[in-house]
């Protein structure tokens, strides 16, 4: 019995290790030539945490200004969607410019900074 709980736990843990969290404070700034600029936040000087807040609240939330307000995907597409967010970064295809705009503050014990990035929007719609 001892085994099995500490298995669990174990296991409970790696999981919640390797859960991401998107913060999806997303703003859509503008868009020109096929190109959006958006306003989005992550987690300290980490770049990649604001890109997927971006493109994940692009995908499965929407974003007001942006498709209708609607999510880009609308039915299930884990082989697809999946490959946003894991090793193989797809986002990074669409990604022209990421840039910290300001400094970084503290929300909720960490550490959180804007970032302005710069996106294939037209690109991204046309393929989801």
């Amino acid at each position: 019995m001892k085994r099995v709980l500490t298995t669990l736990a174990l296991f409970l843990g790696l999981l919640t290790a390797n859960a991401q969290e998107y913060l999806e404070i997303v703003s859509f700034e503008s868009e020109s030539d096929g190109k959006g600029t958006f306003t989005s936040v992550g987690f300290g000087e980490k770049k990649s945490d604001a890109i997927k807040s971006l493109f994940h609240t692009l995908l499965f939330t929407g974003v007001s200004g942006v498709n209708d307000d609607a999510p880009l995907v609308t039915e299930s597409k884990p082989g697809y969607t999946n490959s946003f967010f894991n090793s193989q970064a797809r986002y990074t295809g669409y990604l022209i410019e990421c840039e910290a705009a300001g400094d970084a503050s503290k929300v909720g014990g960490k550490y959180q900074r804007n970032y302005k990035i710069t996106i294939r929007l037209k690109q991204l719609i046309n393929d989801v």
